[in-house]
């Protein structure tokens, strides 16, 4: 467990507290109570509208925020992009066009920002510097990329070599790579979690298998972590813990792949956000009913989603984790399916794929 969770460990009732005062909702004996999502779902309060709030009136490809300073940058999807001001106006920062988008990777601070583009036919990837306005393409022949956790100044990347792919750190600064190991699987993704752990991870398909391994870039020792399984996706919310999602359903798990908690609620793990000792999720309203396959949501998305909250309050000592539904989920006047959250003091900054627009929601 890393020195965050030990610590947010520590104030776990100020923090429940809060998680109170976000929701309404009781915390009894260091413990949330919470409602079922099924139930939830079909909730109808007798309070007024919840507003959306449009952040933005370009369609947007992607946003990230600045943890620092809590400022918003956003990709259109021409891939210009633009600072978010205090006003609620917009700032161009580039106006340069970038073809065939495929996503957006903020460093763990946000000053840096990971594009990728010219996907499926001449995948290509640039790092965007906010203080400057730059960008700094990264090696031709790259297919994947992941930022070093501890730093901004680093990124570990995948490239196609004869025969087989180079797995190499960059320094970016110096502008210099040093070799990790060779390795022959294509048509991976990469999380750098830890210093010492990198997970490589088949893309994600509803029609294929997925397995994902991690690597040691020490020791060079992989081990697989999950193997054979549909529509499995993982996302890291700590160097120890993840949140995986299979067949659309969610636990969390260790670094050996298995799980630890199961957790009453039916999203895709990257359309969840970790707060601490909250996890957000963007998932279906109607979660009684199997949604789309992964793939097809990939494509277009079709299944109206609501806000739910789950907490990692004394998560080591049970087995089975609850979601909570927002309260005015039903009462939203803005369909949502989020592509992406992020947290801005007592406020959710989401991206609706329905219309591509940035909106705010306060909690």
């Amino acid at each position: 467990m890393n020195k965050t969770i030990k610590i947010a460990l520590l104030v776990t009732g100020a923090l429940a507290i809060l998680a109170g005062a976000y929701f309404g909702w009781e915390y009894l004996n260091s413990a949330p109570t919470y409602s079922n999502p099924t139930d939830s779902a079909d909730n109808n309060g007798s309070v007024g509208a919840a507003k959306l709030q449009i952040l933005t009136n370009a369609e947007v490809f992607d946003f990230w925020m600045n943890k620092k300073t809590n400022e918003i940058y956003y990709l259109t999807k021409d891939g210009k992009i633009s600072k978010l001001l205090e006003d609620k106006s917009s700032q161009a920062i580039s106006s340069q066009n970038i073809p065939d988008l495929s996503y957006v990777e903020p460093s763990s601070d946000g000053l840096l920002a990971l594009i990728a583009f010219g996907f499926p036919q001449s995948p290509s990837f640039s790092v965007f510097n906010t203080a400057n306005k730059s960008f700094q393409p990264l090696p031709q022949g790259t297919t994947a990329v992941d930022w070093d956790p501890l730093s901004n100044n680093r990124v570990v990347y995948l490239k196609n070599g004869a025969g087989s792919s180079v797995l190499s750190i960059l320094d970016l600064s110096s502008k210099k790579s040093s070799e990790i190991i060779k390795i022959f699987q294509k048509d991976l993704s990469l999380d750098w979690t830890s210093a010492d752990i990198v997970y490589l991870n088949d893309r994600p398909s509803g029609e294929g298998s997925g397995s994902t391994w991690s690597l040691n870039i020490k020791s060079k020792i992989f081990k697989t972590i999950s193997a054979e399984k549909p529509e499995v996706e993982i996302k890291w919310l700590t160097s120890k813990i993840g949140l995986k999602s299979s067949l659309g359903l969610l636990s969390l798990i260790n670094t050996d792949g298995k799980e630890t908690n199961t957790i009453r609620l039916r999203a895709a793990a990257n359309k969840c956000l970790n707060d601490r000792l909250l996890i957000f999720c963007s998932a279906p309203l109607n979660q009684n009913s199997k949604t789309n396959s992964f793939d097809a949501e990939l494509k277009k998305p079709s299944t109206q989603e609501g806000i739910y909250v789950i907490s990692l309050v004394d998560y080591e000592n049970r087995s089975s984790l609850l979601a909570s539904s927002w309260p005015y989920n039903n009462e939203l006047d803005t369909p949502i399916n989020a592509a992406r959250l992020e947290k801005q003091g007592g406020t959710l900054i989401l991206l609706n794929r329905f219309d591509h627009l940035l909106y705010s929601i306060s909690l």
